[in-house]
Order: C-alpha cells, then sequence, then structure tokens
C-alpha cells in the first residue's frame, strides 16, 4: 500500500502493463530479440503517419513496461 502512495505514476503504469503481459502469456519485450517471432501486448504510446507519393508509412511504439518495439504498416494510412 505505501509503494502504491509513494510511487510516480509513470513506475504504476509500466507495473501494471507488465502484470498484463503476464496474465496474456506474452514475451516482455526486454526480452524479444530482433527476428523472432513472438506475442507482445501493450500500449500505443505514440502514432506517426508519414504520407509520400509512393508508399505512405504508419508507425506506432507499442509499450509494455519494460520496454518498447517499433511497428511498422507500409502502405496504410490508418489501422482498423
Amino acid at each position: 500500500m505505501l509503494h502504491r502512495l509513494t510511487a510516480s505514476a509513470h513506475r504504476l503504469d509500466a507495473a501494471e502493463l507488465r502484470s498484463q503481459v503476464d496474465e496474456l502469456d506474452c514475451m516482455p519485450m526486454e526480452t524479444v530479440r530482433h527476428g523472432d517471432p513472438v506475442t507482445v501486448t501493450g500500449r500505443i504510446r505514440a502514432v506517426v503517419y508519414t504520407p509520400t507519393v509512393h508508399v505512405p508509412t504508419l508507425e506506432a511504439e507499442l509499450y509494455d513496461g519494460s520496454g518498447s518495439m517499433t511497428l511498422v504498416w507500409l502502405g496504410r494510412r490508418r489501422i482498423a
């Protein structure tokens, strides 16, 4: 209880996200290696749309409390 009263909102949010990773049996992002197929969960923290003439790009930062990764969709203007 004392921890919840004294911890910052960022730390509490990160702890909540890490518990969701465990509940959903997903891989924590801090342990993901590039190129390995994994199942992750988290919260979108930022979205960047880069319009170009040839191939538009949509990027999103996914955060799970332990780390983050950039998701990239080529040729997409939006994700449903």
